[in-house]
């Protein structure tokens, strides 16, 4: 559906806005930084390198997805933007991914295909916002599985004796590391309610150890 009028270019551009967003309403709407202003840029430019594209590709002929295949690609480094590591916890991956598909939504509202782009936003607010209960449920009942207990050694202590005795006592030990203070924090594998009760009893009977915390 090549724009042969302004008015095919207007209803492209305008449906990209509507459509970035309404994306952009649900990321703002749980407090990320790539809020509403940021999808719409993306989802506007994106229309519009897709409308420059076939009017290029009409006027000079060539590839007519060339340029559009480089939005595809080169939205990464928004998306990287929006990625942040807090301790061992990774915010922002649904905000870059949600960054790339507008970014391809804006691709194919630009090319033309409206019934593609009003499909493509109810499965993306679907993803956002019916299946977020779902990945809070399924969150909550990994985080249950696993007590996390801050240890303080004493200057002879020994990690890889404490580590040694954990796994040895059929606990599973997920992750450990060391903190500045010079703790050692240990993520183990719950196989009961009182599973961290039982790791710091036995811990501080057996071995030189100054304080243990479960956090």
């Amino acid at each position: 559906m090549l724009p042969e009028n302004y008015i095919e270019i207007i209803i492209r551009l305008v449906l990209a806005l509507v459509f970035g967003g309404i994306i952009g309403i649900e990321r703002a709407g749980t407090n990320h930084d790539a809020g509403l202003r940021t999808h719409i840029l993306v989802c506007l430019g994106s229309a519009g390198v897709m409308i420059m594209s076939e009017a290029m590709h009409i006027d000079f002929g060539g590839d007519v997805m060339r340029i559009g295949a480089q939005v595809v690609s080169g939205i990464g480094f928004l998306g990287a933007g929006c990625i942040l590591v807090h301790g061992k916890r990774i915010r922002g991956l649904t905000t870059a991914a949600g960054l790339w598909a507008t970014a391809c939504l804006g691709l194919i509202v630009g090319s033309g295909y409206y019934f593609t782009g009003i499909v493509m936003v109810a499965l993306m607010l679907s993803a956002m916002l019916v299946l977020h209960p779902v990945t809070n449920y399924l969150q909550k009942r990994a985080n249950k599985k696993v007590c996390k207990i801050k240890i303080f050694l004493a200057k002879d202590g020994d990690v890889s004796a404490i580590y040694k005795y954990i796994t040895d006592s059929s606990f599973n030990v997920a992750s450990m590391s060391k903190e500045e203070d010079g703790s050692v924090i240990m993520n183990v594998v719950q196989a009961s309610e009182n599973t961290a009760e039982l790791v710091i009893s036995s811990l501080i009977t057996d071995f030189n150890i100054k304080k243990i915390e479960k956090l």
